[in-house]
């Protein structure tokens, strides 16, 4: 039984600054150990976040929370649930 994974957002639909700090971030290593692989793995960066875990970092505010959080739902993905690990 295979499970179809949702498509992938495309990463250039994110402001570059979103791209960096989401690169950057302190989740950043679930996407991988190079830069090449957190770039492929973004989307899975962007969701291992909690809205308010994401809120906290620097360079992030309310308009660019929802920028992401948007960018996430094209692509049928969402934040993590705090209730989730």
């Amino acid at each position: 039984m295979s499970v179809d994974m949702p498509a992938m957002p495309a990463a250039s639909l994110l402001s570059r600054r979103a791209r960096k700090i989401l690169l950057s971030g302190r989740l950043a290593q679930k996407g991988g150990r190079t830069s090449a692989q957190r770039a492929r793995n973004i989307a899975l960066i962007a969701s291992a976040y909690t809205r308010e875990e994401l809120a906290q970092e620097i360079g992030i505010g309310p308009v660019m929370l929802v920028e992401i959080e948007t960018w996430l739902t094209t692509g049928g993905l969402r934040f993590r649930k705090s209730t989730e690990f």
